[in-house]
């Protein structure tokens, strides 16, 4: 039964980058291992065969004017020229930049949570598709850039996952990762009078966790430090709602699981254990968010 599920469920994240479902933490933790924390490889698609349309042409054009010592040589030639033109497609094509690394940080929060979580159930929607997507286009102005002077800036936002689910003891988390892509395109004049173009990419990670709790089960400090986590405190309708974010600028994005991080602590662990080890939250009672 759970083989079927992961098959299928695996089928739809293969085809739409992206899944939705409430699951048991175990599911997940499988469905992880089977379809998220893969090595990303190179993947050809039908516009890289534009690539052989000069070079067929080429190649044509020798073999049937010339002898074989031609044909041989422009036979290498065509293979050169293919090589290069599907390098320059595959780096002008939009990127996905997926965080394999920001992924496993999820798996290892929920293998840290598992056992407390109500019911075992936890709520998750994922996406490992493309970034640089006209749908995640940002404006650069609202992330403090502007254009000009030989420099183009496009940013691109996508919610690479949220994750939600209850404690045993009744409060509420939610985890998410919100990721950022900036395509810097910088054109030069140079002494001789060519005109070269050079981009990079940028990126950002904003990891948020919420705690939703009773204001009759919890109180909250009003003398915590916010040096480690940006920490703001919230009451709504007899809840404290309890958020916690940080980021991190990375130039690249890892394409697998980096053998360091692997059996490192999570970061939203770290979130969840700042908060209870620094008495953020003052239990009421004798509950516990984590044993």
């Amino acid at each position: 039964m759970i083989r079927k599920a992961l098959q299928l469920d695996g089928q739809r994240f293969r085809k739409t980058k992206q899944f939705k479902a409430k699951r048991p933490s175990e599911y997940w933790l499988l469905f992880f291992k089977k379809h998220v924390l893969l090595k990303e490889r190179w993947k050809f698609k039908t516009f890289h065969l534009l690539a052989l349309v000069p070079v067929l042409l080429i190649f044509l054009f020798y073999t049937t004017t010339s002898d074989t010592e031609t044909t041989i040589v422009v036979g290498f030639i065509s293979t050169f020229i293919t090589i290069a033109v599907l390098t320059f497609l595959a780096g002008s094509s939009p990127k996905a930049f997926v965080p394999i690394d920001e992924f496993a940080e999820l798996a290892k929060f929920i293998i840290y949570t598992k056992g407390d979580i109500y019911k075992n159930i936890i709520s998750l929607r994922l996406n490992a598709g493309q970034i640089e997507d006209a749908a995640n286009l940002l404006k650069p102005e609202d992330i403090g850039f502007k254009n000009g002077s030989g420099t183009t800036y496009k940013p691109y936002q996508l919610e690479r996952f949220f994750t939600q689910f209850v404690f045993k003891e009744g409060s509420s988390c939610m985890v998410s990762l919100y990721q950022i892509s900036l395509r810097v395109s910088s054109t030069k004049r140079r002494s001789s009078g060519k005109v070269k173009t050079k981009i990079k990419h940028k990126h950002k990670f904003f990891y948020q966790l919420i705690l939703k709790l009773k204001e009759s089960d919890y109180s909250i400090s009003d003398t915590f430090s916010t040096d480690t986590y940006d920490i703001t405190v919230k009451n709504e309708n007899g809840f404290n709602l309890v958020k916690v974010k940080c980021k991190e600028k990375v130039s690249q994005i890892a394409s697998e699981v980096n053998s360091v991080n692997k059996h490192g602590m999570s970061i939203y662990t770290k979130m969840l254990k700042y908060l209870v080890h620094e008495q953020v939250l003052v239990p009421k009672r004798n509950q516990k968010l984590i044993n």
